[in-house]
């Protein structure tokens, strides 16, 4: 798997350089072009282009011999080489995690289909023959200097190694389709396989930026910890962030849920390569196990931290949350059960919200989210027969998902009297709740 990889990342590095290498030839030859064609151009006595019709219509003909020179055989040569390597990286990958999947030839084949379209399509020709023909047609109409088109010509065309204008046209798309193949590749091969522990890695250079330094530093990472990542807090720095609130270069609909395939953004050649367990060290594993709980549910208790209408906004290293919404509505003598159920899920490590409960008049509302799950609180205080199945009744009434029933008074509990209770209200309804949850004298249980 290690060889693999680091064939894959050498591959990754080395195959945009490669093809960004050989444009010089291009551009060369698109100058070339172009010179042929001006050198026609009518010019006065002093030099300058005349503002003629005849001197226009050489446009049309510069147009043709653009179209020739940017998709010259040397070109698409390379264009050819360069997509190659997408097979090569795929079989690579599906030979490290020994995966026969079918899916890999279809995305191979598209990923190659959509870089086809990139170096050679509409996109790329039209772009670069348009900019060239403004050039041209702004010295005709204006009438320029002849000797200061061709300075301007060859400064746009061929330029330095890193403001030509095919270069411009296609370096980002180049350095970021088989990176980004490669991440969307290895995601969708392992989806199954349940990995916990990556290690971003790739070589960095001197365009890296802020946030590839820090977490090709940090090496490995968790599963849990990629939403603090997304954020830009990688083990406790905080990397500087744009206005979209992501790391500055990353593409902006970047998620937790996406950063296998997005990592660092633009121009990032890292790769967030999944590993076993095994290869994390042992230490960093086992401090990483011992913690962790700080890491769950942090995402959501950030979350809830930045909202102003949330109070008591709370994460224990069990990685449980609790919050509440300033506009709920506590009973003005038993509001008490609430927070003490909130409380005791809390210390459980669940995720407990008491949600806005002010709304339409007259309109019941649940009481707020338990693991994500629209819940109801009710207190069991009675010991008639028919208690249990009210309750649950009245929490479908408030279409909860879930109920908890709280036993302030742990004598009032039993399995048998929950048993009844239930078979009462399915014997009068339908309604399934996804979960029931009892807590009695301090302790949770799960139905």
């Amino acid at each position: 798997m290690e060889k693999d990889l680091q064939k894959v990342l050498k591959i990754i590095s080395n195959a945009p350089d490669n093809f960004i290498g050989q444009l010089s030839k291009t551009e060369q030859e698109v100058y070339k072009k172009i010179l042929g064609v001006v050198k026609d151009l009518d010019v006065d006595s002093s030099g300058n282009i005349r503002a003629s019709i005849a001197n226009l219509k050489k446009l049309n003909e510069i147009k043709t011999q653009l179209f020739k020179a940017l998709l010259s055989k040397e070109y698409l040569s390379s264009v050819k080489e360069y997509v190659r390597q997408f097979s090569i990286v795929a079989n690579l990958q599906n030979q490290s995690f020994d995966s026969k999947k079918p899916i890999s030839k279809v995305v191979t084949n598209t990923a190659i289909d959509n870089t086809l379209e990139t170096l050679t399509g509409k996109g790329y020709t039209e772009t670069v023959v348009s900019k060239i023909r403004d050039v041209i047609r702004t010295s005709v109409t204006t009438g320029g200097s002849y000797k200061d088109l061709t300075l301007n010509l060859e400064k746009l065309i061929v330029g330095d190694e890193k403001q030509s204008l095919i270069k411009k046209q296609v370096q980002t798309p180049v350095v970021d389709a088989l990176s980004i193949f490669s991440a969307e590749h290895t995601k969708l091969i392992t989806a199954d396989l349940n990995y916990e522990w990556f290690i971003y890695v790739g070589s960095n250079k001197t365009t890296t930026r802020e946030f590839c330094e820090h977490l090709t530093d940090k090496k490995y990472v968790h599963t849990s910890e990629i939403p603090d990542i997304v954020n830009g807090l990688i083990d406790g720095h905080q990397c500087k962030l744009g206005k979209d609130g992501l790391p500055l270069g990353m593409f902006e609909d970047t998620t937790a849920n996406n950063f296998q395939v997005n990592r660092g953004g633009y121009n990032c050649g890292h790769q967030l390569y999944p590993i076993s367990k095994e290869q994390v060290p042992l230490q960093l594993r086992m401090r990483f196990e011992d913690n962790i709980g700080k890491y769950a549910n942090k995402n959501e208790f950030d979350r809830l931290k930045k909202n102003p209408d949330y109070t008591n906004v709370e994460h224990n290293d069990n990685g449980g949350v609790k919050a509440t919404h300033k506009d709920h509505s506590f009973h003005p003598t038993k509001g008490h059960y609430e927070k003490e159920v909130q409380d005791i899920l809390y210390k459980n490590g669940d995720v407990i919200i008491l949600e806005n409960e002010k709304g339409e008049p007259g309109k019941k509302f649940s009481d707020g989210y338990l693991n994500g799950v629209k819940t109801d609180i009710k207190a069991v205080e009675g010991s008639g027969k028919n208690t249990i199945k009210r309750k649950f009744q009245e929490a479908q009434s408030q279409e909860a998902e879930s109920v908890i029933l709280y036993f302030p008074d742990k004598e009032l509990f039993s399995m048998e009297r929950i048993s009844k209770g239930l078979a009462m209200f399915k014997g009068q309804s339908d309604y399934q709740f996804k979960e029931i949850v009892f807590i009695v004298d301090g302790k949770v249980y799960r139905y």
